[in-house]
């Protein structure tokens, strides 16, 4: 947009290159979290099998013994380890034998999956209101046997609330990194290129109004600096040529002589004060609605159009005699030069 100001241009590069970065990082970041997920997953599900196994034989034992309150404490002990939030026991036919007061794990295995955990442990996820966490069920073998089966909720808040915090942490430090982005490159940009640039812009402003008495200074050595040395040089020439064209008006102004300006199409350009006062214009009148026909008698302009006007063209310079129309009325003889500039 040729509207906005340079400084909300390079804001919005900013703005832009920063969201590419973080679409990046979001997208490496979450690839990262969802491994360490998987990581954590796993070394969980090897706890879990580990705790099982070390109390296999003598939960077997207290099963077969029908020991049912030593399987209770031993429950008890287990649940003690971070993160186990409940522990059932269960019968080769699924009934629980002793359990904690968690309702999901109290409930009895149907034979859809006993038959799943049977020679192989089975972890599910589940996910819900009350729960997020997961369900490990694994029978109870020993020495060949099948004893029953164990089934233990795992807690995930704690994971959970370190993804949150790893996220609310990333997401604080894009925003840091855009806010230090803007502060930063703005106060960069300002003193590198806006201030400099704004400095040129008033100069040139100057210029425009006609103000070419100050002088552009830049203590720069970059293209900055250059370009300010450029504008200082075109403002001196423009101000040296200003003052010789002044010296010139000046001096055309105080002849007793006519001198005009034209344009190729014959429309008066400039008469100098002397020329308005021998046409019988009046020192003050604009001639800029005057034509050069408007100062010559019709026989004389056809004559200035065939013979002044073609010679003065082709050799730069033409002279000789001719009558003006004082007032549009009086003709008077005068001694004339054209000169051409093309």
């Amino acid at each position: 947009d040729n509207s906005m100001t340079l400084r909300h241009k390079v804001n919005g590069a900013i703005i832009i290159t920063f969201v590419l970065i973080a679409f990046i990082f979001t997208f490496l970041f979450l690839a990262q979290q969802k491994h360490r997920r998987e990581i954590t997953l796993k070394s969980i599900e090897l706890l879990l099998v580990t705790l099982v196994e070390r109390d296999t034989g003598e939960l077997a034992n207290e099963i077969f013994d029908q020991r049912f309150k030593a399987v209770a404490m031993r429950i008890q002990g287990m649940e003690k380890i971070q993160g186990i939030k409940g522990i059932g026991i269960f019968d080769v036919q699924g009934k629980h034998l002793a359990a904690s007061a968690d309702g999901l794990i109290r409930q009895d295995m149907g034979p859809d999956e006993i038959k799943k955990i049977t020679r192989h442990h089975q972890i599910r996820r589940i996910k819900s209101d009350s729960r997020n966490g997961l369900v490990f069920s694994k029978e109870i073998r020993f020495l060949g046997e099948q004893m029953g089966f164990i089934r233990i909720h795992y807690s995930l808040q704690a994971l959970e609330e370190d993804l949150r915090y790893s996220l609310l942490m990333f997401a604080g430090l894009l925003l840091t990194i855009l806010l230090l982005m803007l502060i930063l490159l703005n106060w960069i940009l300002s003193k590198a290129i806006l201030q400099p640039i704004t400095h040129l812009s008033d100069a040139t402003h100057n210029i425009v109004q006609g103000n070419l008495g100050k002088a552009i200074n830049m203590d720069r050595r970059d293209e900055l600096g250059s370009l300010a040395q450029s504008f200082e040089t075109m403002r001196a020439s423009i101000n040296e040529k200003i003052s010789d064209l002044k010296r010139i008006t000046g001096i055309i102004e105080s002849t007793s002589d006519l001198v005009a300006i034209a344009s190729p199409d014959k429309a008066i350009l400039y008469m100098n004060r002397a020329g308005r006062q021998m046409m019988g214009w009046g020192a003050d009148q604009s001639p800029w609605d005057k034509n050069l026909k408007d100062l010559y008698p019709d026989n004389e302009f056809v004559m200035l159009e065939k013979m002044g006007l073609p010679a003065a063209n082709d050799r730069g310079i033409w002279e000789g005699e001719s009558l003006l129309l004082q007032s549009g009325k009086k003709a008077i003889p005068v001694s004339m030069v054209i000169i051409a500039h093309t």
